[in-house]
């Protein structure tokens, strides 16, 4: 015997059901929960990408100055790019730029003092990751979204991950660094 269950939510019309299913997907997407392996992962934006890739790779030899063009050529980024995401992360002080015929960039700091999260919220806007998971600007513990307290947990898990997470940690396992 087969049961019906009444799906329909009250006091909502069709149209904010669909604005409702439209975020949803765009979130899931977003965060990426499930990878088509089943495996977990959040994907940080391209622009957080390349500045750990960038701060990874100079902690590599922490003394050593590095060209612009010598890492937009082992680190296949576009010119334009990475210029962007290198004067950025040194107007933050966590590389310096070092001017003249012979000059270039590297680390300003220990490798052990440099976590994932500055590195990130110094290229964009950390909230971006540990807002609400639906993208809405009124989600809170008085008016949550429907995923509130789920995302929450998690959230919290990602954020710690991030400020504890240094760039010697990174380092540990240098083979799984590909430049």
């Amino acid at each position: 015997m087969h049961r019906c269950i009444d799906y329909s939510w009250p006091n909502v019309d069709f149209e904010h059901f669909l604005i409702f299913i439209y975020y949803s997907i765009v979130a899931f997407r977003k965060v990426c929960i499930f990878a088509p392996q089943e495996k977990k992962k959040m994907n940080l934006s391209k622009t957080a990408k390349y500045a750990i890739r960038v701060v990874s790779y100079m902690a590599l030899k922490k003394q050593e100055l590095y060209s612009a063009a010598h890492l937009i050529q082992v680190l296949g980024v576009s010119d334009k790019y990475l210029k962007r995401i290198l004067t950025i992360l040194s107007n933050h002080n966590i590389i310096k730029s070092v001017q003249g015929r012979y000059g270039g960039f590297r680390l300003n700091k220990s490798t052990d003092d440099i976590y994932l999260y500055e590195i990130i919220n110094t290229v964009e806007d950390i909230d971006k990751y540990l807002g609400c998971v639906l993208g809405f600007s009124e989600c809170s513990c008085e008016t949550p979204c429907s995923l509130h307290y789920n995302w929450g947990g998690i959230k919290q898990e990602f954020a710690a991950f991030l400020k504890n997470t240094s760039i010697s940690e990174v380092l540990k396992n240098p083979e799984i660094l590909k430049f």
